[in-house]
């Protein structure tokens, strides 16, 4: 029998009804054992490290599995056991539980519950159970045996190189790119069967985008850029860095990556699907069908919408897995992951790791102590409009009326954040009750300018919280700064918590070369956990496909009356441009408080048009960047994301509503007489 022949019989076997079964049995027999096998081993306490630390000779912590197997280190540590210093040292800790105050056994409890978590298992488990239904589906997409066989071969040729330092690398990105190919091999299978099922020219069409994603080389080169750097990415990151600057670094560029990729695969598989179509007349095939211009349009569109599904899902699976492994390395300052020297359950790395990134928090930020319908202010308006018009010869119009006041505002706004040498100011966060009766610490997180923001200077301020003890605080100027590990019951019983800022050292005074400070719009606030970062993905991720979708959407219609390289410019100017909306926007209000005379005046009067039509045309866009907030372990809201689907929508539909218009209006068959 020839390697053909077997190869044939081989891929008959893997397709048979029977073997598919077995297979399918012998998977989900093998995941069960697996996880009963690591729950054991997992809940086991001898493989716990003791309260007296023992090291090997290599530094590490030994657990008792370990101490227990070797009759010497064994023999030794049963008389550190029965010793009179070892019970006085239990003693010691027992008395020291018992007299801890309600706020010590708050924080101790805090710390207790991100050390378990810190050392959990449920990433394994989710990666188990993710391989497991990877594997029963390729099994009934007749796959299994091909797969298995491309792993041996992988495993072969790679495992040799990865023994070796210098192309080790080398092996983990091949391999790691093998595996997502898998991934996505079997879930773009998954898609055209599901598409299958659903009978209608829409689907089909949509089948036939899928195709084409496989079959057009440029697309194909970008999903094979998209696969293999996500399995670069890790190996581009360093261990000498603090474990929480490398989970929000790769969370960063993983995330970025991807989106920019899928974006720049998006619009050319949707601009190039349409218009090479009508260049090659292969559209005639499909219109000379009973197809109406809409199923048509929106055929393509579902088409690109899935395949973002299934490379969005292979993405987002890899990025969280990966994720929950790097968070699993030892932090800085421990000893073994989620266990610091001394004792100390929770290094500093680690603790900010689990409240600050792997986290979903809410920020809250200090009450606004002016309101502009406020009569007092209002009268101050007022009178200062009554000084405009009287030095300046302004008109008294509506227009004019709240351009007043809305700049006083503003002012008045500005002088309340700024806070004199020796001064100080006074900041209230009211609607926290619930933060107070949780177990939950929070931080404030805060920014201070001052004069240039020299970055050489530090500058002695002091926080008091509910007129509790000062807090010294040297602040770097110009950056985004924290205090952690704030208890709650710092709050008082109504939910309130009064932050004053004095610009000096409470204690010592203010330094000679102090100047004013200010506290920017937005750059004071208090967070504290509210969700989980697991579902702060998922929302990631679903904001991610809306805009995928919106720019899929632009690509199609653009292509229904141009070419494809004038269809993927326009696409290109859209996702450039809707993308830099929020930046435009600051920049805008930026340039526009600056001076007004001279060539700056001529600049304003040609540019602001244009920059104010941008920034009212897609400002709402601009603000849907999840990303940052997503990094910082800040939470993005339920309302973020309807806000941003039902936006998207609403253009996309339009869009595709304009589309099937320009697209009835073609000639699509015009006879040439050759």
């Amino acid at each position: 029998m020839t390697i053909t022949e077997r190869l044939r019989k081989l891929d008959y076997t893997q397709r048979s009804f029977r073997f598919k079964v077995i297979a399918s049995g012998v998977i989900v027999l093998a995941t069960a054992i697996t996880l009963l096998v690591l729950w054991l081993t997992s809940v086991s306490l001898e493989d716990t490290v003791p309260r007296i630390v023992i090291q090997d000779e290599f530094g590490n912590p030994m657990t008792l599995r370990q101490i227990n197997a070797d009759p010497q280190l064994k023999t030794e540590y049963d008389k550190i056991l029965a010793s009179d210093e070892y019970k006085a040292f239990i003693a010691a800790q027992d008395e020291q539980l018992a007299n801890m105050s309600a706020d010590d056994k708050l924080r101790k409890q805090v710390l207790d519950s991100i050390a378990a978590r810190a050392t959990s298992s449920s990433n394994i488990y989710l990666l188990i159970l993710a391989g497991s239904g990877l594997a029963l589906a390729v099994t009934w997409l007749g796959l299994l045996l091909t797969y298995v066989s491309l792993a041996v071969v992988a495993l072969l040729l790679l495992g040799p190189m990865y023994l070796m330092d210098s192309v080790r690398g080398i092996a983990t990105v091949a391999f790691g790119s093998l595996l997502l190919t898998f991934g996505f091999t079997a879930l773009m299978s998954l898609a055209r069967i599901t598409l299958a099922t659903m009978n209608g020219p829409v689907t089909a069409i949509a089948r036939n985008v899928l195709a084409e994603a496989v079959r057009m080389k440029v697309s194909l080169v970008l999903v094979v850029m998209l696969i293999i750097g996500l399995a670069a990415v890790p190996t581009l990151l360093t261990d000498t860095n603090m474990l929480r600057y490398r989970v929000q670094n790769f969370l960063q560029y993983s995330t970025t990556t991807s989106f920019y990729i899928l974006g720049f695969l998006t619009i050319l598989l949707s601009a190039g699907s349409v218009a090479f179509e009508q260049r090659d007349k292969v559209i005639w095939q499909t219109m000379t069908k009973p197809v109406s211009a809409w199923r048509y349009i929106a055929g393509k569109w579902l088409g690109v919408c899935v395949l973002n599904i299934v490379l969005l899902g292979v993405c987002g699976m890899a990025i969280y897995l990966f994720t929950g492994y790097l968070s699993r390395q030892m932090a800085v300052g421990e000893i073994m992951p989620g266990v610091g020297p001394l004792g100390d359950q929770v290094t500093d790395d680690r603790f900010l790791l689990e409240t600050q990134v792997l986290v979903a928090r809410t920020s809250l930020r200090p009450d606004n102590p002016l309101s502009p319908d406020h009569p007092d202010f209002q009268t101050a308006v007022s009178q200062e409009m009554r000084r405009l018009i009287e030095l300046e010869g302004q008109e008294d119009t509506p227009e004019f009326r709240e351009t007043v006041k809305r700049d006083y505002f503003k002012a008045v706004m500005q002088q309340y954040r700024t806070v004199e040498p020796g001064g100080q100011r006074a900041f209230v966060f009211s609607g926290l009750k619930s933060l107070r009766n949780s177990n939950k610490t929070f931080s404030l997180r805060y920014r201070i300018d001052a004069g240039s923001n020299r970055p050489d200077e530090l500058y002695k301020l002091t926080f008091i919280f509910n007129r509790n003890e000062p807090v010294p605080i040297e602040a770097t100027l110009g950056t985004m700064q924290s205090i952690d590990r704030l208890n709650p019951r710092i709050i008082d019983e109504n939910g309130m918590l009064e932050l004053v800022v004095l610009n000096g050292d409470y204690q010592r005074g203010v330094p000679a070369t102090q100047q004013s400070i200010n506290l920017p719009p937005g750059t004071l606030e208090l967070t504290y956990s509210a969700g989980s970062f697991e579902m702060n993905y998922v929302k990631l991720f679903a904001i991610f496909w809306a805009k995928l979708a919106f720019m899929s959407i632009i690509g199609i219609a653009a292509a229904t009356f141009l070419s494809f390289p004038v269809a993927a410019m326009i696409a290109f100017g859209m996702f450039f441009l809707t993308e830099g909306a929020g930046y435009i926007a600051k920049s805008v209000e930026f340039y526009l408080s600056g001076p007004d005379k001279g060539f700056a005046r001529v600049v304003q009067i040609a540019v602001t048009p244009i920059a104010q039509a941008v920034r009212y045309t897609f400002g709402s866009y601009g603000e849907l960047t999840p990303l940052s907030n997503f990094v910082e372990g800040l939470m993005i809201s339920w309302s973020t994301v309807g806000l941003s689907v039902l936006l998207l929508s609403i253009w996309s539909v339009v869009l595709l509503f304009a589309g099937v218009l320009v697209f009835r209006k073609r000639e699509l068959a015009i006879y040439s007489g050759k």
